[in-house]
């Protein structure tokens, strides 16, 4: 499993990626994570074996944003909610944690799921929905969104915490036309 991983990781480090081939060092990767599974009854699959897991399934995240497949992204980030928030007391915190939450939130947006945005912010501190930019990014979006300023969304553009945030702006801008359209008849 390891070389698998470690192959995976590597290319995904590299500053521009094939992602063709990480989308099947990916397949590849995952399958072999099959043998860390937790049987129900039996004891948590080791520290290290999690942390491997969680480093794969964020590769898998920031990967299907990069090929922009939101469909993928969201199957990543509903299995990567049990290392960021139920295992928290096992974990250490990602350096990822922040950025892949942020583009969930982004992607709610983009998709107009504000229902189930706003059920993401209630597992959320309010102290982090002040202070981490990538999460208070999508906030500050939705507070424009629903107060109807939608110029101050596109304005927005210019403030990405972080380029990875662009694909699902690009889709709530789409978004944000649409809703602006209907609101003009």
């Amino acid at each position: 499993m390891s070389f698998y991983v470690d192959t995976l990781k590597a290319e995904w480090a590299r500053s521009n990626p094939d992602l063709s081939k990480v989308g099947k060092l990916l397949t590849q990767t995952k399958i072999s994570l099959l043998s860390i599974q937790v049987a129900p009854g039996s004891s948590l699959p080791s520290t290290a074996d999690m942390l491997l897991a969680r480093d794969v399934l964020e590769i898998g995240a920031l990967y299907s944003n990069k090929a922009e497949d939101p469909n993928a992204f969201e199957r990543y980030f509903l299995q990567l909610k049990t290392y960021y928030f139920d295992l928290v007391s096992i974990l250490p915190e990602s350096n990822n944690k922040w950025e892949i939450v942020g583009m969930n939130l982004m992607r709610l947006l983009a998709y107009n799921e504000l229902s189930l945005f706003h059920t993401e912010l209630e597992v959320l501190d309010v102290n982090v929905l002040n202070d981490i930019r990538c999460v208070a990014y999508p906030v500050a979006l939705e507070r424009y969104l629903i107060e109807g300023a939608y110029n101050r969304i596109f304005k927005a553009k210019a403030e990405l915490p972080s380029p990875a945030f662009s694909f699902f702006f690009e889709k709530l801008a789409v978004t944000v036309r649409y809703v602006y359209e209907i609101t003009r008849h």
